[in-house]
């Protein structure tokens, strides 16, 4: 293994993280209003720690994609169940 080589590994084990943490971060009822899995996007991104490629196509996917849905669909308070 050269330098480069574990540079590169650090950075998508960093990147996998940060977005483990962002994707949990994020509330269970915004995901569902969003209409998105979170559960399968947390569970891509720990596939992707130890298959980067899984991992990075998932993560652009993410940040391009799901992540402003989800963002859009949390900015207001919580649904309520009323009955």
């Amino acid at each position: 293994m050269n330098t480069a080589s574990v540079i590169v590994g650090i950075v998508i084990l960093v990147f996998m993280i940060w977005l483990i943490v962002d994707a949990a971060g994020k509330p269970t009822w915004a995901w569902e209003a969003a209409g998105q899995n979170k559960t399968l996007y947390i569970v891509l991104f720990v596939i992707g720690i130890f298959c980067g490629i899984v991992g990075i196509i998932a993560g652009v996917i993410y940040l391009a994609s799901v992540r402003p849905k989800v963002l859009a669909a949390g900015g207001g308070p919580p649904p309520t169940d009323s009955y």
